[in-house]
């Protein structure tokens, strides 16, 4: 899926040697384990072996070494791999091949040889874990329907479907092979159930509705199931006893908690947190009761695991957090930095109508608020900043109000604040999820996403000033990205016709009717011309995509696109539709992503100035043109080594 090859190549590593770090003498000491730039994703075998993605040559290839990271061998060769997983017996990798607008899941040998393709339709799969004897593995295939779990038997070759169920499903096997813990997701609502394979029963273990499970929630002894639940309004980590299914909170910080591995003795889990008021990796002991912080840095750390003798975490350390600057267009100034300090600009910041302020949610108070910023520069103004997550924000029209997505309620819903600060008020309260809210041109109406009446997700529409909801779509949405015609008559959007196809853009009309497809599988990321007799769409294949510009009844005009291996995203129009950003990445490079101003008739093209060599992804034109926000990181992670034995005994907290 693009989004996720898109936030892997952000934190494209850029790793210079196999050298320790400076540290403080209270925080452990760190050793950075591949001297190669571009890795990123990677786990240990339980014979400690050690496999990663490796960006090389203009693609990233999955990569096999001992555990220090020497003696490295590629074992794929597709365009994009990232993500392996190992099998039980070292023997096998799994991983995730970026094939476009879609993810295929992938197996080689770990030696290397013939790959072997799982499925390798049009819907998004991606390895879950295998089991515990080898024999195949689970693996999620999403639809625009929903998610569903299948098992792969390596003998043979085939494929069924693990378990049926009423919602979305996500399983995850025990270390014994004996149950499947799954996740049943059905109008926004979550919960953990449990199968037995030999009996091909199951029972529910939760039913709060907030439980996410992921590959490393069963303990390694198998009795115990580590989950994250928002319950609380912010992400907390509980553990679950899997015979009696007794519950037991382990963090209570308003704060988001979440990321936890269990060592492989199952006596410490680290997880990563921002209670210190930045992300952070912290340990605590299974006996729930103490905790203590690994890391205290600018830095962002992911991924956490453990190395196999248990004495150090491994993780990826990204370089610097993701902010908003501001580029003239013709290149007669410095670009300008907006946003600055130890925290993160989420995705899809926005600029307002006039061009003057950008609306983003960012983690500058710890979780992610809801803040604007003027264009020019100046300090960032809070709107809303309720306790736990609130984002997707957008303006109206008019640039009085902002909507965005809030789970200060409970679940996710639809709320709207004042965009000069006051109290927000909530449109949605249904027990289903709802997000991603945007205002038609004309401020009348909002459409937004609903898992309501569907194990996906659909389109729906509502009054700015609240009221009656009414569902558009049926058919599912792909991803969260749509957008409003320029008449406020139509929506565009992804979604995929039927199970097992591709996603393409489809057109529906927002007072009702059937959608129409504008473009082939795969596509997706349409963005309408101001004028709206045209869109910008993203049109894949076979791992490279393209920019074209396509007309509103459905006929391809012409490409922004010059070269045959190219990866580019469109973006937004100029307002006279005479200009495009265009987000592409650097594969030639180093990998990151670099943003374009290109002529929309053809022809004439430009890079923007590039400050301290970012990754970029273009937000908008601002400032009559004049001038395009960007949001950038620091092209670079590390995949580091933090040794945790020679911490002092954690305190009580």
């Amino acid at each position: 899926m693009t989004i996720r090859r898109l936030v892997a190549s952000l934190a494209t590593l850029g790793l210079i040697g196999c050298a320790a770090t400076d540290a403080p003498p209270s925080l452990p000491k760190r050793t950075t384990l591949v001297p190669a730039p571009g890795v990123f994703g990677f786990q240990f075998s339980k014979q400690g072996r050690l496999a990663y993605a490796k960006f090389i040559d203009a693609k990233a290839a999955i990569f096999v070494s001992d555990a220090d990271g020497r003696n490295a061998k590629r074992v794929s060769f597709g365009v994009w791999d990232y993500g392996p997983v190992w099998s039980p017996d070292g023997k096998w990798i799994a991983f995730t091949r970026d094939a476009g607008a879609h993810n295929d899941v992938i197996i080689v040998s770990s030696d290397g040889g013939a790959e072997i393709g799982v499925g390798v339709t049009l819907a998004d799969e991606v390895p879950n874990g295998w089991l515990a004897d080898g024999s195949g593995f689970l693996f999620t295939r999403t639809t625009g329907r929903g998610a569903e779990t299948w098992v792969y038997n390596l003998a043979d070759r085939s494929s069924a479907k693990a378990i049926e169920a009423d919602g979305s499903v996500r399983a995850y096997a025990s270390p014994d092979g004996k149950w499947l813990a799954y996740t049943v997701t059905k109008d926004g609502k979550s919960t953990i159930w449990l199968r037995d394979r030999e009996k091909k029963t199951s029972r529910q273990l939760t039913t709060e509705g907030f439980e996410q499970l992921w590959r490393g929630s069963f303990s390694p002894d198998g009795k115990s199931l580590l989950y994250r639940s928002e319950r609380s309004g912010t992400g907390d980590l509980w553990r679950l006893d899997v015979a009696t299914g007794e519950r037991r909170q382990l963090t209570q910080d308003i704060a988001e908690d979440g990321n936890g591995e269990w060592s492989r003795d199952g006596t410490r889990i680290v997880f990563l947190s921002n209670r210190g008021g930045q992300p952070d990796l912290w340990i605590m002991s299974s006996g729930e009761s103490d905790v203590q912080r690994v890391t205290d840095d600018a830095l962002e750390e992911a991924d956490a695991e453990w190395t196999p003798d248990g004495r150090s975490i491994v993780a990826s350390v990204a370089l610097g957090y993701r902010h908003l600057y501001r580029i003239p267009v013709a290149g007669d100034g410095p670009p300008v930095a907006l946003t600055s300090g130890d925290f993160s600009v989420g995705e899809e910041p926005q600029v307002s109508a006039d061009g003057l302020r950008i609306v983003y949610n960012g983690t500058k108070n710890g979780d992610d608020d809801i803040w604007v910023v003027p264009v020019a520069g100046g300090e960032p103004k809070l709107v809303s900043g309720a306790p736990g997550y609130d984002g997707q924000p957008d303006w109206s029209p008019d640039m009085k109000r902002i909507a965005f997505n809030s789970w200060r309620g409970g679940s996710a819903d639809i709320w709207i604040a004042p965009s000069d600060g006051g109290a927000a008020s909530r449109l949605t309260d249904w027990p289903s999820a709802e997000f991603n809210p945007h205002f038609s041109p004309d401020g009348k109406t909002i459409a937004f996403l609903s898992t309501r009446d569907s194990p996906g997700r659909d389109l729906w529409t509502m009054p700015a000033a609240g009221g009656a909801a009414t569902r558009l779509t049926t058919i599912g949405v792909s991803g969260t990205f749509f957008r409003w015609s320029p008449d406020s008559k139509t929506i565009a959007f992804t979604a995929r016709a039927e199970a097992g196809a591709g996603a393409a853009v489809f057109l529906v009309p927002a007072s009702g009717g059937a959608p129409k497809q504008l473009s082939p599988a795969p596509s997706q990321y349409p963005e309408w011309r101001r004028d709206g007799r045209e869109l910008k769409v993203m049109q894949c294949d076979k791992g490279y995509c393209s920019v074209d510009i396509w007309s509103a009844d459905g006929k391809r005009l012409r490409t922004l696109t010059t070269g045959k291996d190219r990866y580019e995203i469109g973006t937004s129009w100029s307002s006279n539709g005479t200009q495009g950003l265009v987000t592409w990445q650097d594969i030639l490079g180093d990998g990151g992503f670099r943003v374009d101003v290109r002529a929309t008739a053809g022809g004439s093209s430009k890079t923007l100035a590039n400050p301290n060599r970012l990754s970029m992804t273009a937000v908008d034109f601002a400032d009559g043109d004049r001038s395009a926000v960007v949001r950038g990181l620091p092209n670079g992670t590390l995949l580091q080594r933090i040794e945790v034995s020679t911490l002092a005994t954690v305190a009580k907290r």
